[in-house]
């Protein structure tokens, strides 16, 4: 069927040709090659199928997420393990959640979204795009580092 893939196997077996190879590996060799790995693989195609159709079940539709804020937030706390917070686009695309990009560049992109949900960002921990850039912001995030971790003032850490 489309879409499916096939999986071709093939059984090699070394042993010398003698009646004892007649006599009891042949058979037991035939039982194996045509009946326990076929079996074994259609065991495990119907495993692997019921677990994309389980899968396949479980995701939200591209569009309910881009038009639901709510729906998108409780599937952003489940990729992120309960917790509220907006991972990054590199963390979704590494698990292969492109319909959750996609949603989230619908409602504004990642830091609106976080915004609008009150959550922290994975990514800038809720700074903006741009927030590095400015020296004044730099400055003031290495010497708060500097005071929460009790290092010398005047001596830049390192």
């Amino acid at each position: 069927s489309p879409g499916s893939t096939m999986l071709r196997y093939a059984v090699e077996l070394r042993a010398a040709r003698d009646e004892v190879f007649q006599e009891v590996l042949e058979p037991l060799t035939e039982c194996v090659v045509y009946e326990d790995v076929p079996g074994a693989l259609a065991a495990l195609k119907r495993a692997a199928e019921a677990l994309a159709a389980e899968e396949a079940s479980r995701r939200t539709s591209k569009k309910d997420l881009e038009e639901d804020m709510q729906l998108l937030a409780a599937e952003l706390r489940r990729f992120s393990g309960g917790r509220d917070t907006v991972p990054t686009r590199a963390q979704l695309r590494r698990r292969g959640q492109h319909q959750l990009v996609k949603a989230v560049e619908a409602h504004g992109g990642f830091f609106e979204v976080g915004r609008r949900l009150g959550w922290a960002s994975a990514a800038e921990q809720g700074r903006p795009r741009g927030y590095w850039q400015d020296l004044e912001n730099v400055r003031r995030e290495v010497f708060g580092f500097m005071e929460e971790h009790l290092l010398e003032p005047g001596v830049m850490p390192s």
